[in-house]
């Protein structure tokens, strides 16, 4: 297994690696593990895992998982998972396939697929955490004026 501290590339493929961060243009990823992931392109995982995936192109998740997915493109998960989805493109959960929130212009679960948050349930999650982060705020601005 090769170890890294970052691999960038227009074509980046990894294989059997653990990398710290990806950044390229079409990255694919079997049986690896990376931190971060920036592509200009496409990414493809397989038997792989990543942090937080930025891409512009379709994203494609099989037998693996991530931690936020970013994309322009769609997204297709098929046994595997990701902590959040959010693309401008569609979003399609295949059989054994979970995501904590998804937004996308359309939302495809097939049979076994799993969204643990609703929309409703997602937006009261974020009023909370902006009022929470809205009181943090200005409990600072009034200390530091006292202060």
């Amino acid at each position: 297994m090769q170890t890294t501290r970052s691999v960038q590339g227009v074509n980046v493929r990894l294989d059997h690696a653990l990398v710290g961060a990806v950044r390229g243009g079409e990255v694919h990823l079997e049986r690896s593990a990376a931190g971060p992931v920036l592509s200009r392109g496409s990414v493809t995982m397989e038997y792989a895992g990543c942090g937080p995936l930025f891409a512009t192109g379709d994203v494609s998740i099989s037998k693996g998982g991530c931690g936020p997915v970013l994309t322009t493109g769609d997204v297709s998960i098929e046994r595997g998972g990701s902590q959040t989805v959010l693309s401008t493109g569609d979003v399609t959960l295949g059989a054994g396939a979970f995501a904590g929130v998804v937004l996308g212009r359309k939302i495809e679960l097939h049979e076994g697929a799993r969204v643990l948050m609703s929309r409703s349930q997602a937006a009261v999650f974020g009023l909370a955490v902006g009022a929470a982060a809205g009181a943090v705020s200005a409990l600072l601005r009034v200390r530091s004026r006292t202060g």
